[in-house]
C-alpha cells in the first residue's frame, strides 16, 4: 500500500498541510471498497442507511507514526495478525480532534468503560453505526471511521483496566477485548495504535 513512508493513493499535500480530507466519489474503486466494508455487518440496519459522503483522512504524521508502531510490533509479535480493518463511530465535535490528533482517550472515551477505560473499535459497523456512538449532527449527518487498528495481542478487558497488564516478562499486551476467544470489539489504549483510514458519513 505504501511507496516510500505514505500510501501510493494519496494526493499530495502542500508544504504547510498537515491533514488533507480527500473527498471520494462514488466511481471510485476505493469508494466502493469501502462501502461494501460498511454495509457487510451492518445486519438489520443495512437496507436503512445511505452513505451520503466516504472521505480518505491524509494526516502524514499520523500515519508515520502508526506505522513504526506497527514495524514494533510486528517485530514483536511475528506470526500473528496486529493489524485489523475495524471501526469507531463519534460524534460531530470529535471530527476535527481525530483527524488532526488521532484516537485521544479525552475525546473517544465518551461512550463505553465496560471492557477498559481507552478508546473503543467494533469488528462490526452494526455496533459504530448506533446512534449511541454516531449520534446525528443538526443536519441529521452521522460518521463512522474505518480504521487500521493494531490489536496485537488482546487481553480480556474489564471496567476498571487503565493500563495493559504484563504479557510475557516486560512485554505488555496489546490491547483489551470483550472477548478473546471471539472479539466483537477492542479496546487500545496508546494513541499511536489506530489510523483513522476513512469517515463515512450517513444517514
Amino acid at each position: 500500500m505504501a511507496s516510500g513512508s505514505l500510501p501510493t493513493n494519496w494526493v499530495a499535500h502542500t508544504a504547510n498541510e498537515h491533514v488533507k480530507l480527500v473527498s471520494l466519489t462514488s466511481s471510485d474503486a476505493e469508494y466502493k471498497k469501502v462501502e461494501s466494508n460498511f454495509r457487510a455487518t451492518l445486519g438489520a440496519n443495512r437496507g436503512n442507511l445511505t452513505i451520503t459522503a466516504i472521505d480518505r483522512i491524509q494526516n502524514r504524521t499520523l500515519y508515520q507514526q502508526y506505522i513504526a508502531k506497527k514495524a514494533h510490533l510486528e517485530k514483536q509479535n511475528p506470526g500473528i495478525e496486529n493489524e485489523k480493518t475495524i471501526w469507531h463511530g463519534t460524534a460531530s465535535d470529535a471530527i476535527d480532534n481525530i483527524n488532526n490528533y488521532g484516537f485521544n482517550r479525552s475525546y473517544c472515551g465518551k461512550n463505553a468503560t465496560v471492557h477498559g477505560q481507552g478508546v473503543y473499535f467494533a469488528i462490526n459497523t452494526n455496533y459504530s453505526a448506533h446512534p449511541t456512538y454516531s449520534p446525528p449532527d443538526p443536519s441529521g449527518n452521522r460518521r463512522v471511521y474505518q480504521c487500521r487498528v493494531l490489536v496485537g495481542h488482546p487481553v480480556q478487558g474489564n471496567q476498571n483496566l487503565r493500563v495493559l497488564p504484563p504479557r510475557q516478562g516486560p512485554v505488555l499486551y496489546d490491547s483489551a477485548t470483550d472477548n478473546p476467544g471471539n472479539p466483537s470489539m477492542y479496546v487500545i489504549f496508546n494513541d499511536t495504535q489506530a489510523y483513522p483510514e476513512y469517515m463515512v458519513t450517513f444517514k
